[in-house]
């Protein structure tokens, strides 16, 4: 079969009935892995499914006309468009652009929602040829089995895209969170509600966060950080132990004086007179 003006390779599957002929929440339409031409052009259209287009090398233009703005999908990203969408991509540049994409219908308004999807590109890395090629081959196959079989490979090629996005997620949430404790624990303001706030994030959600990545509450992650900038002031400083409590968030001495006895062995002024030694407990 001739290869089309402006592709350079090509390998799709597509669904021999217009709609599953089972009962899906996902129904795979469509597949393809696609290599194409600096300057190809998707021809114009608007469809009813749910499209992931994932970008393996080169770069494409995506205009977004319910928004009025394009969007650029560059190497490693990810973007969606919803049905109703214009579809008229064009990779841009002067290199060749490879291209990794997939259909659903069945209940694309349901999925949209349930996963919070957007037409926002992220970063989710190189494509999972693999099950883009599986895919391919299964979606032509109409038999019931084969079709929740596709619908399930489809579904895994989605959780692949949106786990990297939401890893990618998750560092800038934790760079957010060590970056406030930095600025604000001198406050005696800052505690887990005033972080938890300034990222609009539930106590529980920055919670699970925190633990995960530092083995500890976000609570004593700041009580750390307070104590390591106290324990640089008690040494390298004559301050007042009173001072450096105020400095380090503090309100109280006699409560730093505490949470510092509880977690050194001793009291901020023998640790001071001590050099710094601490007490075998």
């Amino acid at each position: 079969m001739e290869t089309p003006l402006g592709f350079i390779d090509r390998k799709a599957g597509f669904r021999l009935s217009s709609r599953p002929s089972v009962p899906l929440y996902a129904g795979a339409r469509s597949a393809g892995i696609f290599r194409l031409e600096p300057g190809w052009k998707q021809p114009l259209k608007k469809a009813d499914y749910l499209e992931l287009f994932w970008c393996s090398s080169g770069s494409f233009h995506f205009p977004l006309e319910n928004e009025n703005r394009t969007v650029l999908l560059s190497a490693g990203s990810v973007m969606f468009l919803f049905p109703g969408d214009l579809h008229c991509q064009t990779v841009c540049g002067e290199n060749e652009a490879l291209c990794f994409w997939l259909t659903m219908d069945g209940h694309p308004a349901e999925i949209i929602r349930d996963y919070h999807l957007t037409r926002e590109p992220f970063h989710a890395g190189e494509p999972p040829e693999a099950l883009f090629q599986r895919l391919i081959a299964e979606i032509s196959n109409l038999s019931s089995s084969m079709q929740y079989q596709a619908s399930c490979t489809a579904m895994e090629i989605l959780h692949a895209a949106l786990s990297k996005k939401n890893a990618a997620l998750d560092r800038n949430l934790l760079s957010e969170f060590c970056r406030l404790v930095e600025f604000h624990f001198s406050y005696p303001e800052c505690n887990v509600e005033f972080l938890a706030d300034q990222m609009h994030l539930s106590r529980v959600t920055l919670f699970r966060m925190v633990r995960a990545s530092f083995g500890c509450s976000p609570k004593e992650y700041l009580e750390r950080y307070r104590l390591r900038d106290a324990i640089k002031m008690l040494i390298g400083t004559n301050l007042p132990v009173k001072e450096i409590a105020i400095r380090c968030g503090y309100s109280y001495p006699n409560y730093f004086s505490r949470i510092f006895r509880n977690k050194m062995g001793c009291s901020p002024e023998r640790f001071r007179t001590s050099g710094g030694v601490v007490p075998h407990r």
